[in-house]
């Protein structure tokens, strides 16, 4: 919810550093959780019911996911130095949750592939 709390969008760089800041350290947080997430689904000891858990968990965020995707195509254009990651957990949580897969591929035609290098389109 840190990430609305800016209106989904990494703020300009004239907001104080403060606010950046914050957005980063909001960023940061989702990907980390994130992370733990897909670390979690695919760890070889994970039940079935441990994966539906974790992809219903995601699934309930599904109307928030375009604003996250917002949030991360304007943090992917201001700060480049989190591409690779922002690229990775968009494809890791594309694979986990076929509603941000699919919020993800219509960020993409929304914005064109430049704003949205961080929403790959899913395989098949």
């Amino acid at each position: 919810r840190a990430m609305q709390s800016f209106g989904w969008a990494f703020p300009p760089e004239s907001f104080q550093n403060t606010e950046r800041d914050r957005a980063v350290s909001a960023y940061r947080d989702f990907f980390l959780g994130a992370a733990r997430l897909t670390t979690a689904f695919h760890r070889a000891a994970a039940s079935a019911e441990t994966k539906a858990h974790i992809a219903a968990s995601l699934e309930a965020l599904a109307a928030e996911w375009p604003g996250a995707l917002a949030f991360l195509a304007s943090l992917h254009r201001d700060r480049p130095v989190f591409s690779s990651q922002i690229c990775y957990i968009v494809s890791k949580l594309s694979e986990l949750s076929a509603s941000f897969g699919a919020a993800a591929r219509e960020a993409k035609r929304e914005f064109g592939a430049k704003d949205t290098a961080a929403a790959p389109d899913k395989p098949g």
